[in-house]
């Protein structure tokens, strides 16, 4: 499960409103090593990676995600 929202921690750890959990509301471990996320997430979309890997479609109002500079608009693999 994708939470978003405005928390910058959770269980007290740096988390910069973006976070995988799960059904439990467990962190889900192997997921959650995002570095900086600047702006707003606003939509999620599960979708497949060109390997089809199962993956995370992310729009949002965003220009950092991970630290890497966006333009509101990522796909984030969830398998290796």
């Amino acid at each position: 499960m994708l939470n978003r929202g405005y928390f910058k921690t959770y269980d007290g750890v740096n988390r910069q409103g973006f976070l995988i959990t799960t059904d439990k509301g467990e962190i889900a471990e192997g997921y959650n090593n995002v570095g900086n996320l600047l702006g707003r997430i606003n939509n999620v979309f599960e979708t497949k990676s060109a390997d089809n890997k199962r993956a995370l479609l992310i729009g949002g109002s965003f220009f950092v995600f991970d630290n890497i500079e966006t333009n509101n608009i990522i796909r984030v693999t969830l398998e290796n």
